[in-house]
């Protein structure tokens, strides 16, 4: 291979990992405002298994997504795959923990498992900033890292507004920002 096409391919690359972290954004921005959502319809309608089937939908959403934008973008690269599974796994243990474990089996109660599922998003946002190299998904999991502690004693009220700070700023604004930062880069 010669110098040229050895360069021609590196840049290629670089312009398809650009694309990449640019549709990683606009995934994290849709689980913001998703979760979001789900929180406060939760709390207006006092339906616990909303999040069940909120978590399903948006895990097929954004797989489907993930899959579409790939097709349109004519090429697959890892790195939406790598953190788009390491996401569904972890949208799927909270699940597992937060309405199979409790409410079906009855093992303990919803509620003491809220400061976990903190800790959880925290480790995801935090792998994800090391994989990014991003510093908006780092503050982000610092968000969930310091808010996590106000579930000693969570009530309704409380509940809605920490999940609801918790979303907004660990995936929606940095998956703005990181689209930002991306679409930034091009011009």
């Amino acid at each position: 291979m010669n110098k040229n096409k050895k360069l021609a391919t590196i840049t290629s690359g670089y312009s398809k990992r650009k694309k990449d972290f640019d549709s990683t954004g606009k995934y994290f921005a849709f689980w913001g405002i998703w979760l979001t959502l789900t929180c406060n319809i939760v709390y207006l309608t006092g339906i616990y298994s909303l999040w069940f089937f909120s978590t399903i939908i948006g895990v097929i959403v954004q797989q489907t997504l993930t899959k579409y934008c790939f097709k349109k973008q004519g090429f697959v690269f890892k790195q939406s795959l790598i953190i788009s599974g390491i996401w569904a796994f972890l949208a799927l243990s909270t699940i597992l923990f937060f309405f199979v474990l409790p409410i079906v089996m009855e093992l303990y109660p919803p509620k003491y498992i809220l400061p976990f599922i903190s800790i959880e998003m925290f480790m995801g946002l935090l792998i994800t900033s090391a994989y990014l190299r991003s510093l908006p998904f780092l503050a982000g999991a610092m968000v969930y890292l310091f808010t996590g502690t106000y579930f000693k004693q969570p009530d309704n009220n409380t509940e809605v507004i920490i999940f609801s700070v918790q979303f907004m700023s660990g995936f929606f604004l940095p998956g703005l920002w990181s689209t930002y930062e991306s679409r930034k880069k091009e011009i």
